[in-house]
């Protein structure tokens, strides 16, 4: 979640204006935001669905 603070200070500095920002580094944190969030989406489903194979296995 630390990717997504920093994107969203750095996405608001960028609409502020603030002078040290530049736009290429704010969609740099919004991409690696992105690819965070989907690589922690896609190991969430996997889990659920090893844990949804060992649930049907019979005992």
């Amino acid at each position: 979640m630390n990717l997504r603070k920093s994107h969203f200070k750095l996405k608001k500095d960028v609409i502020e204006h603030k002078p040290n920002v530049s736009v290429a580094d704010m969609l740099l944190k919004s991409s690696e935001a992105q690819i965070s969030m989907a690589t922690a989406i896609e190991i969430r489903n996997k889990m659920l669905e090893a844990y949804t194979s060992l649930s049907n296995m019979p005992i």
